[in-house]
């Protein structure tokens, strides 16, 4: 009997998780009043602190569940990919849903709840950055980018670079180029500058089988060099 009421009152708290995060995503969190999340989950505000201690634990919560699932999507996304410059290309198609979810709710944290949004984003780097430096040894291994390389360092590098678009996408407006388009751009030079001829020629392959001649829309390379993807 006791196994079965915790398994029930588990239920109920992920489901709370769930749909609550989903009020959070559509309407902002500052927005969603306890009372408000308890009348959309047809349930009391009580049950709702039976779960979560107070407001910030519920917001917490949430947006773990909000990081977790979209990491296990984009997971499920590139487990096809052949090597990390595929697994990248493939992650550039979800852009658009990440951009108007992801970038919303980033930002109400980040300016409502900073210790939680600066908590959870600890999580997401950490996590990114150990997923990233084994595919980069891999690829050393296989002789796709140059060995020896500092992976710590790289890795870095590589997610520095990759969240200026996010942090300061005011920078790659003033020369014309979208968030997306800079995303693209920064992993091209980024890759083929670690590179191996091996790992070059597998780049220009690769990204010019998914963009043809898109990869030259904004100078990057001239069309007179887009076999080589000059950079």
């Amino acid at each position: 009997l006791c196994g079965r009421i915790e398994k029930i009152a588990v239920m109920l708290r992920d489901r709370i998780i769930e749909e609550t995060t989903t009020l959070f995503v559509r309407n902002g969190v500052k927005s969603m009043r306890m009372d408000d999340i308890a009348s959309e989950l047809g349930i009391s505000k009580r049950t709702i602190y039976e779960q979560f201690s107070d407001r910030e634990s519920l917001i917490e919560a949430c947006a773990r569940h909000f990081f977790e699932t979209k990491d296990a999507h984009h997971q499920q996304r590139v487990s096809g990919a052949h090597d990390i410059i595929e697994a990248f290309i493939l992650l550039l198609e979800d852009w658009d849903e990440m951009m108007k979810t992801d970038m919303n709710f980033m930002k109400d944290l980040a300016r409502f709840y900073p210790a939680i949004h600066k908590k959870i984003q600890e999580e997401n780097h950490l996590r990114g950055r150990e997923r990233l430096k084994a595919s980069l040894q891999q690829t050393v291994d296989e002789g796709i980018f140059k060995p020896g390389l500092n992976l710590d360092f790289t890795v870095v590098a590589l997610m520095s670079s990759i969240s200026t678009v996010f942090i300061t996408p005011s920078v790659y407006e003033e020369v014309k180029v979208s968030m997306l388009d800079a995303f693209k751009y920064i992993t091209i030079l980024f890759f083929r500058g670690i590179s191996t001829e091996k790992g070059i020629q597998l780049i220009d392959e690769t990204y010019g089988k998914y963009f043809s001649k898109e990869l030259f829309s904004v100078g990057i390379a001239k069309p007179s060099e887009e076999k080589t993807i000059g950079i």
